[in-house]
């Protein structure tokens, strides 16, 4: 089997582990190629004991990396999905960048219930600053999402 199937193969399949090339194809265009795909080295045919053990260790290491950040990601997802939609509604605007007056101003709420659903999200989602939100926000994915408005017309807040 060629070795850049398996590869798709293995990338394919729902439990991705790391792929490490060991192939006589010493081309520079191969080597981006196969790494463009995922695969995390490319060794020469016959790699000494160190280089392979360089290239396991590094990707053991990627892939735990990578398995702690699914975890996380599940993690937060599920607490993300303990918020009410007003939590998730004002979590999304005021990591995005809005103040906490424009959200109230926007909702037709005041600034105090805008601060009392945010603590709420926050210590639901497990943040201790508006830093580890806003962290938590783009694991989710919510910095990239157009889905909320980022409420920024300011001009008719009252100060």
């Amino acid at each position: 089997m060629d070795g850049t199937i398996a590869q798709e193969i293995v990338q394919s399949s729902s439990n991705k582990m790391p792929v490490i090339f060991i192939t006589a194809n010493h081309d520079v265009a191969f080597a981006v190629q196969v790494m463009l795909a995922g695969a995390v080295d490319v060794l020469p045919l016959m790699p000494t004991e160190a280089e392979l053990f360089d290239a396991v260790n590094n990707a053991f290491s990627l892939d735990g990396k990578q398995q702690g950040k699914t975890a996380a990601t599940t993690q937060f997802a599920e607490r993300f999905n303990t918020l009410t939609q007003r939590e998730r509604q004002i979590m999304t605007a005021v990591v995005k960048g809005s103040l906490n007056k424009q959200v109230a101003y926007a909702l037709g709420l005041s600034v105090i219930t805008i601060k009392m659903h945010r603590g709420s999200a926050m210590r639901k989602m497990g943040a201790t600053t508006f830093a580890d939100l806003v962290k938590i926000a783009g694991v989710l994915g919510l910095l990239d999402s157009q889905d909320d408005a980022v409420f920024e017309d300011s001009a008719d807040i009252a100060a």
